[in-house]
């Protein structure tokens, strides 16, 4: 694509009849100046915020310290406020495209993703789309993990929390019954099967959006079918209830905008419907939609996006149509004039998107081109107008719906393509951040994927993305997991109430999980401090997404505030990976055991016999009793220690100045040296003697 192919669209719009009111499926034609009744705006009212991607910055390494969030977009008041997870922020109003935040360092304490919209308050206002801010270590080269789920085939996926429990669930339209189907996250990468609703019985390839479109602050769903839009309005719970459908005059609604188009503080709705027309639908504020105001671009057109393409304030559209993008801009009233039209070399349905792919502050457009199979980038002048940003071939036959996203979590926005016949793949191209990008690396994805959707599906702070599959009949999971083994504790950290010195508390679980994409191998599990001790079952080596756990228990042996670290010593960048421990110690005094006699010695026994018993004492000489809580009492250590048995009559603990006894029995099984050691836990370190036989 060149520049030379940008020329003025609509130069006759009179002549080209490319607006019309209807009244009834059929209508009437009108003139513009019908439209503005139709479009009428609230006077006073705060437009709905509109928000761009990406962020920026868009991503923060965990334990960093605050900063300055700017969030650039559309429709910004002086009262606006920034939500970071749904709490406002310190916000500074710019101007109506740009706010500022200032995000805390506690917010960004440890990993995760956080959700950012922002909200203006009455009259008219509510909250834009969300978008997510990556809490990661920033990594060079990304790598996606492949499950799937679902037994339809499914052609529209979006995501978002609609049972407002943290984690991110999915909605998709699927292709062969015109279904909606939702799936509630469990926040692990998997999800589970919710409702289904039934729309259209025609089939079809419509997709799918979201929005507040009745103001009570839950996600509602926009899809549609058999020349209908139709609205799903969300009840906070993961379940949707039938809000109505509205006629447009396509055969079949295919992609849909959501924005408030005339600034009346009630999001609207801007249809592709497959058979030349941009049907705009006002929005009442209760889910209710006033009749279409239909567009005609004279080709046939079926992806649309938003965005403020021309820095008026206005909300502007983007349409793939199979021989041009044409651009419409819009107005304070609704209203949508002449704007300009890039003519493409092929005659396909084209989709794109609207983000900003270099940084300059002006909306890009990445163009999936379903005939050439190539990526084409067009890059914003801020004026409405587009220059050549290169083309980038698709491995695979008939790319469609890109989206774009930061999965480095390097503030550089990267794209991923998914395409829809042969053998299909989704694509995913590294940005470079100037609007260029690396060439693709390929993840096979079975046949006909379409509807990519990106969110933090496993609540590790890397940005995931899920496709469906149109003929394989199943939701494609693609969980970015950073390069190589990597390590992640739930929780991050334990704090232990108040506990007496020499006592034991009840032990804490910690899962660790390698959440990377190699197998991690471990060389040591330790705890630093001699108020912590911790056991695990971890194994030798854990493949990537397996966990074992860790049991920490607080045992002071003074008293006061106490602090520790259990250190993993591991194959993973950043090794020792560390644990945080705290807890408070109460009363006076310490635990001091000793062990007589100094070592045990069992001699010879024959392998698959057992020793006769000998005696361990063990005296408490400290001030404070000792305490012995199964498993943390007495245990053997060593490269055989499995040959050596111990039975304890110390009971759960042991007074200062007193004493008891704890037997040991020798069982080799194998012949030649056995040796081990026999361990009792004094506060959180152990005190030791050496033991030793010959199996014969």
């Amino acid at each position: 694509m060149t520049t030379s192919r940008i020329h003025e669209f609509f130069s006759s719009a009179p002549a080209r009849g490319w607006q019309r009111g209807r009244a009834g499926k059929l209508g009437t034609w009108k003139i513009c100046a019908v439209l503005l009744l139709c479009a009428g705006t609230a006077i006073g009212a705060n437009p709905v915020p509109f928000v761009n991607q990406p962020l920026v910055p868009d991503a923060a390494a965990p334990g960093g310290p605050g900063f300055t969030l700017t969030v650039n977009g559309t429709g910004f008041v002086p009262s606006s406020i920034v939500l970071w997870n749904g709490s406002p922020q310190a916000t500074q109003f710019v101007s109506q495209g740009q706010l500022t935040a200032t995000i805390p360092a506690t917010d960004v304490a440890k990993a995760g993703t956080a959700s950012v919209t922002v909200f203006s308050p009455a009259p008219g206002g509510g909250a834009s789309r969300t978008l997510f801010f990556s809490v990661t270590e920033p990594v060079s080269s990304v790598s996606f993990t492949e499950t799937a789920f679902g037994s339809v085939g499914y052609v529209g996926l979006v995501t978002a929390d609609f049972n407002r429990d943290g984690k991110l669930d999915l909605a998709g339209h699927t292709f062969w019954d015109d279904t909606v189907a939702v799936f509630l996250g469990n926040g692990d990468g998997t999800f589970a099967p919710g409702a289904i609703y039934d729309e259209c019985a025609a089939a079809g390839l419509p997709n799918m959006a979201m929005g507040d479109f009745n103001g009570d602050g839950f996600v509602d769903l926009v899809t549609g079918g058999c020349g209908e839009v139709t609205i799903l309005l969300g009840n906070g719970d993961g379940t949707f209830r039938q809000g109505g459908s509205f006629a447009v005059g396509g055969p079949g609604p295919g992609n849909f905008a959501v924005g408030d188009f005339n600034r009346d503080g009630k999001l609207d709705i801007a249809v592709a419907d497959a058979n030349n027309y941009v049907s705009v639908l006002f929005g009442n504020g209760d889910g209710t939609f006033q009749t279409p105001v239909d567009y005609d671009l004279n080709d046939e057109v079926q992806t649309i996006a938003v965005g403020d393409f021309d820095g008026d304030g206005n909300l502007d559209l983007a349409v793939g149509g199979t021989s041009a993008v044409y651009i419409l801009l819009g107005s304070s009233d609704g209203v949508f004039r002449n704007g300009t039209a890039i003519p493409l070399a092929t005659t396909n349905a084209h989709d794109l998107i609207a983000v900003d792919l270099n940084g300059d502050g002006k909306l890009d457009l990445p163009l999936a081109d379903g005939y050439l199979n190539q990526l084409t980038v067009m890059l914003g002048n801020g004026d409405g107008t587009f220059r050549d940003g290169g083309d980038y071939p698709t491995p695979g036959i008939g790319p469609n719906a890109p989206a774009a996203a930061d999965f480095r979590a390097n503030g550089i926005l990267d794209l991923v393509v998914p395409q829809c016949c042969g053998n299909a793949n989704v694509s995913y191209y590294e940005g470079n951040g100037d609007g260029t990008f690396q060439a693709p690396v390929v993840y096979p994805a079975g046949f006909a994927v379409r509807s990519p959707t990106v969110g933090d599906f496993n609540g590790d702070g890397r940005l995931d993305m899920a496709v469906g599959n149109q003929y394989a009949d199943n939701i494609l999971i693609f969980l970015n997991l950073p390069p190589g083994p990597a390590v992640t504790f739930t929780p991050p950290s334990l704090t232990f109430a108040s506990q007496p010195v020499g006592t034991l508390s009840q032990s804490q679980p910690v899962t660790l999980t390698n959440t990377g994409s190699e197998t991690l191998t471990f060389s040591a599990v330790a705890s630093t401090s001699g108020d912590f001790y911790q056991g695990n079952n971890c194994p030798h080596s854990l493949g990537p997404q397996a966990s074992c756990t860790l049991s920490v228990i607080f045992t002071p042996t003074v008293a006061g505030s106490r602090a520790g670290l259990v250190n993993v010593s591991d194959n993973a960048a950043g090794s020792p990976q560390k644990l945080p421990l705290t807890g408070t110690a109460s009363g006076t005094g310490k635990i001091v055991l000793t062990l007589s006699p100094a070592s045990l010695d069992f001699g010879s026994v024959a392998v698959g016999g057992t020793s006769n018993p000998q005696t361990v004492t063990v005296t408490n000489i400290g001030s404070v009793a000792a305490s012995f809580v199964h498993p943390f009492g007495f245990n053997t250590a060593g490269a055989d220690c499995s040959d050596f048995q111990i039975t304890s009559q110390c009971g759960t603990s042991l007074a200062p100045n007193g004493s008891c006894q704890v037997m040991v029995t020798f069982a080799p099984k194998a012949s030649g040296t056995r040796a081990g050691t026999f361990a009792a836990l004094q506060g959180a370190r152990s005190v030791y003697i050496p033991l030793s036989g010959t199996g014969q």
